[in-house]
């Protein structure tokens, strides 16, 4: 299934969003993530800061396609 520049660009817009609530959440102390007894926001805070990083790549990528 191919996908046009503008599906590829919504999608990741999307999951973008969600992940700087998740990041929002996380900075006000709104969210806790405790694995097996272990305190590890800051660690997965780290990750998610990533994974955004990566999709905004992706976004600026194929923006300029979505004329």
């Amino acid at each position: 299934m191919s996908m046009s520049a503008n599906r590829v660009v919504a999608l990741c817009s999307q999951n973008a969003q969600v992940l700087e609530e998740v990041i929002k959440m996380i900075e006000a102390d709104e969210l806790k993530i405790i694995v097996r007894g272990e305190d590890i926001t800051a660690v997965e805070r780290t990750r998610i800061r990533t994974n955004l990083g990566r999709l905004l790549q992706i976004i600026e990528a194929f923006e300029p396609d979505c004329a």
